[in-house]
């Protein structure tokens, strides 16, 4: 199991403004290679998809602009999508990659850290 370094709740836009969306962001401690690994998982009333630009701009104000890091060039983000089973059926973790237009999500086994 990954150890996690540092663990944080917040909360997010979402398109219902009586209703902000909350995560729960976690950094992994590096294992086999050197690349900072990043697992969010959503609360399962909140869509992903639907949400995934406000997620990772609030993920990347709150946590990685304070100390100089670009989260999407940089790290390797993996979505905990246990509890999303109609957006992302039969996985529990979901690779999130942006190719400059659009966000794309890979099904993956465990994460890779």
């Amino acid at each position: 199991m990954p150890k996690v370094a540092f663990s944080v709740d917040l909360l997010f836009l979402t398109g219902n403004t009586d209703e902000p969306g909350s995560m729960n962001v976690r950094l992994i401690e590096p294992k086999d290679k050197n690349v900072l690994t990043i697992v969010i998982e959503v609360d399962s009333s909140t869509p992903i998809k639907e949400n995934i630009t406000s997620i990772i701009s609030f993920m990347q104000k709150d946590i990685f602009s304070r100390i100089g890091t670009d989260a999407i060039k940089e790290a390797s983000i993996f979505l905990d999508t246990k509890s999303h089973t109609s957006e992302f059926p039969s996985c529990d973790f979901v690779k999130l990659t942006f190719d400059g237009n659009n966000y794309n999500y890979i099904k993956v086994d465990e994460i890779d850290y």
